[in-house]
This record gives structure tokens, C-alpha cells and sequence, in this order.
């Protein structure tokens, strides 16, 4: 498996600035994005079940 091919493992271009961003903007770029995750995971999770 090459894991340059897997898109999780791809920068995230709306966080290349984190490590510049003060900890109140940062947390809130982190949760904008965690919010995200369940509908990135609802489509293939049927066809995992």
C-alpha cells in the first residue's frame, strides 16, 4: 500500500496556516472541520455493513 495515494494522508490545505493561528482560532479550525467527518463516513459505512 502506498500511502501517498490515500487522500487521508494529503495536506490539508485548510489548515496549512494552524501552527500561525492563536489557540481560540485554531481549536475552531480544528472543530469546523471535525463536524465534517460523519458525513464523509455515512456513504461507504453501507457498504462496509
Amino acid at each position: 500500500m502506498n500511502l501517498s495515494e490515500l487522500i487521508t494522508e494529503e495536506r490539508n490545505l485548510d489548515t496549512l496556516d494552524i501552527d500561525t493561528l492563536d489557540t481560540k482560532t485554531m481549536l475552531k479550525k480544528i472543530n469546523d472541520h471535525d463536524k465534517t467527518v460523519p458525513f464523509a463516513v455515512e456513504p461507504p459505512m453501507f457498504w462496509v455493513l
